[in-house]
Order: structure tokens, then sequence, then C-alpha cells
């Protein structure tokens, strides 16, 4: 299986075969579209008026509960985008602190990361003091 070549490379310098980038890539753009569908399927909901006052109230918790949603949803579109950006020019899987390759099993667990876990862990920690 490909996933098993492409965590296998203890030696990666942050070159990335095509089928490395393939396997990174696909998750990037399913998240971008299931993102994109929920919010599609939100619009249609909020389309559907409610008309008593109890399902008017429940309908607005329900709308507060998903503009939060959405923020947090446009935050992680935000980093997809950038990521898939990335790819595109050819910087993906360096850190943009060091400028280290980022390892892969890293970029496996989570594609859209931009640090090495050693830049990640010090900045966390400048952060708290």
């Amino acid at each position: 299986m490909i996933r098993k070549e492409i965590s296998a490379d203890n030696n990666f310098n942050g070159e990335l075969s095509n089928a490395q980038k393939q396997i990174l890539h696909d998750p990037l753009v399913s998240l971008r579209q299931k993102i994109m569908k929920t919010w599609s399927r939100d619009i249609q909901a909020a389309d559907q008026q409610a008309s008593d006052p109890v399902d008017r109230a429940q309908a607005e918790s329900l709308f507060m509960l998903q503009i939060r949603m959405r923020s947090m949803q446009s935050d992680l579109l935000s980093e997809v985008n950038q990521a898939l950006q990335r790819m595109e020019q050819g910087n993906y899987g360096f850190c943009e602190v060091s400028g280290r390759p980022i390892e892969i099993g890293r970029l496996l667990a989570q594609p859209t990361t931009r640090m090495t876990v050693e830049e990640q862990t010090r900045i966390e920690k400048m952060e708290l003091f």
C-alpha cells in the first residue's frame, strides 16, 4: 500500500514523490468539499421558516451554533487552502519557521501543519510565559 511507502521513508528530506503528494492532497480536497457541503446544507435548512415561537427560538439557537461552527470551519478551510497552495508552490512539507522538512508522519496525521513538532512545541512554550 502506498500509505506504508510514504510513512516508511525515515530519510524524508521534504521532497515529496507524486504518490506522496497525492496521498496528502486527497484528504485536504475531501475536507474542503465536506466543509462546503455542510455550509450548503446549513443554508438550505435556514431557509425553512418556523411557525410557532418555540420552534423559532429553537431555530435561532441552532442558527447561533451554526455561526460558531462556521467560524471554526472557515478557519480550517483557510488552512486547507493554504496547504494546497503550498503544495502547488512546492514548499509544502517544510517548516515555516526553521525551513526544515516536516516529518512525514506529522503530515499524514495533520496535513495542514506548517511547523515541525520541535518548532510548534517551542512556540507553545513561549506563549505560556
